[in-house]
């Protein structure tokens, strides 16, 4: 292939972040640094990893070759945080860091070609008892992936991902145990549009195999609306494991924009449930049963000013009796509200603020998160270099429990888009 004949989007991720893959491990509040700034308001303001298309919503590799508005891009992230544990648990630890690279080639809405390297690194130092020397947790997780997309036609698009994780889990106390876990995963997808552009029918498959001797099987079918002031994606999702009852989950999400001149209002819808895995067996036992999240909002965007907006999520789901040895289950109710603004004191260079309150009802604890979020954009004049900043500041306190932990998270980000 000539290069020199070949249009291409370029695409490149470099992140360095903790590992969100256990309780130990800490993060921005949303992975997209604006989001993350504005309050996480993600049913209202679209940004890079919300889009009610074929890929982010949909989860397709067919969608890639349509997605991001066919912008060519370089991101280069980073991300710092630590933790400020309760007086008493001064000698407690906890610090993560990660490093990702991603590239996709696109010769626009024809071909898209990927990859996608990640590793985390997290570690925590807890003093459980007087009575043992501390307890240290080292995490490691890989994650490598390829996606190829190609459209047919003006109807069809049709999709390739493979993916491979690997996590590994060290604890050191009295004794040194060692934990390994991997899986591949193999996913092909196509999409079409079977009545006109602004639907789109797409259909996925993921086999995935587990170094436990497992094999999953994920059947995921997304439905997509798409107009000039409404979108609408409807999901819905069969995975089967061995021994287990299937996984069932659906999901509803639909954006309605009113325009008047250069500013709108924009109001947003979300239902989703689940029905999880369920086995017997112990590492399968799962904390939640049924879950159900419904969720809306309503912003105000003004070109020239900014936005604000607020947002709003219940989510409640029924815990596994096996999980606390009880005789029955309960349900658990988890209250999410949002709030953010976004706006231009100078040209090109937004600020950002928003807060989260999170609580959570249950017969055991009552946890209550807040999070103040906070950041700023800058655009260089005369250049394609863009430049994010955001700063999350968590407060977690248990009811019951004399405990709580205060994280600190630092984003910067530098875009190129051309």
């Amino acid at each position: 292939m000539n290069i020199r004949y070949f249009p291409a989007i370029i695409f490149i991720a470099i992140k360095i972040c903790t590992a969100p893959v256990f309780a130990y491990e800490i993060h921005l509040i949303n992975d997209d640094f604006r989001l993350a700034a504005v309050g996480n308001l993600d049913l209202i303001i679209e940004s890079s990893n919300n889009e009610i298309n074929g890929y982010d919503f949909g989860e397709s590799p067919a969608g890639i070759i349509d997605d991001d508005n066919g912008n060519s891009q370089v991101y280069i992230p980073g991300m710092y945080s630590f933790t400020k544990f309760a007086d008493d648990l001064d000698s407690w630890r906890r610090h993560g860091s990660g490093f990702s690279l991603k590239t996709i080639f696109k010769k626009p809405s024809k071909f898209a070609i990927g990859n996608s390297f990640s590793h985390s690194n997290a570690a925590a130092e807890y003093d459980l008892s007087a009575e043992y020397d501390l307890s240290k947790f080292t995490f490691n997780n890989y994650y490598d992936t390829i996606f190829v997309g190609y459209k047919i036609n003006s109807s069809i698009n049709i999709g390739f991902r493979g993916s491979y994780y690997k996590a590994t889990t060290k604890r050191e106390n009295e004794y040194v145990t060692n934990d390994e876990m991997d899986a591949y995963s193999y996913e092909p997808s196509f999409f079409i549009n079977p009545i006109g552009e602004q639907w789109q029918l797409g259909v996925n498959y993921r086999l995935r195999k587990y170094s436990f001797n497992q094999t999953s099987h994920k059947f995921l079918i997304p439905i997509i609306y798409s107009s000039i002031n409404v979108q609408c994606g409807l999901k819905v999702h069969l995975e089967t494991m061995p021994h287990d009852s299937p996984e069932m989950a659906f999901e509803f999400m639909s954006t309605y924009l009113i325009p008047f001149g250069q500013k709108q209002f924009k109001f947003a819808l979300l239902c989703k449930g689940i029905k999880p895995y369920h086995s017997e067996e112990y590492y399968y036992t799962m904390i939640r049963g049924f879950g159900l999240n419904i969720g809306s909002g309503i912003a105000y965007l003004d070109e020239t000013i900014g936005l604000i907006g607020i947002q709003y999520n219940i989510v409640l789901y029924k815990t596994d009796p096996s999980f606390w040895n009880d005789e029955n289950s309960q349900t658990v109710y988890e209250h999410y509200l949002n709030l953010g603004t976004e706006f231009y004191l100078i040209k090109h260079i937004p600020l950002r603020l928003g807060y989260v309150i999170i609580t959570t009802n249950n017969d055991y604890y009552n946890p209550t998160y807040s999070i103040i979020t906070s950041g700023f954009g800058l655009k260089i004049l005369n250049s394609k270099l863009a430049i994010d900043f955001v700063y999350n500041l968590e407060v977690m306190e248990y009811s019951g429990f004399e405990y709580s932990e205060k994280n600190h998270i630092f984003g910067l980000l530098s875009r190129f888009i051309f």
